[in-house]
């Protein structure tokens, strides 16, 4: 119990002292940044409330995998979404997929297109090559 309490305790401090240095970055700005973040926090909450949005329950998921297992052998099955149209919505929802992966990837590389190179050691590795790159 004390050993929670400590750890708590430091927690705390240190969260003051995040804030307090992220309140000394933002200075004049900080009581309408702080206000504008909790209107869209509530705004947020009520959307998720009105639009009953929540994750799916684990039988929900284990339902659908187990129902596309079972169907995507079948070509009839492929048939009948082309047939009525329900291949736009499958496609929308990869489409929508890969943007979150590629998203992704841009945070992790920290740059929105390719990785970022060092300079200097890309010029050496050109120059002792004879202007091929390894």
């Amino acid at each position: 119990m004390l050993f929670s309490t400590a750890r708590s305790a430091l927690r705390a401090q240190a969260l003051n002292g995040i804030s307090s240095r992220v309140s000394n970055l933002l200075g004049a700005y900080r009581e309408p940044v702080v206000y504008n973040a909790q209107v869209a926090k509530e705004l947020a909450k009520q959307v998720y409330v009105a639009e009953k949005m929540s994750p799916p329950s684990f039988a929900q998921v284990s339902y659908t995998f187990r129902q596309f297992a079972h169907n995507a052998p079948n070509m009839s099955w492929w048939g009948s979404m082309l047939s009525n149209g329900a291949y736009k919505r499958v496609l929308v929802y990869a489409i929508e997929a890969y943007g979150i992966f590629k998203i992704g990837e841009m945070v992790g590389r920290r740059h929105v297109v390719g990785y970022r190179l060092d300079e200097d050691r890309y010029a050496k590795l050109c120059d002792v090559n004879g202007g091929e790159v390894l």
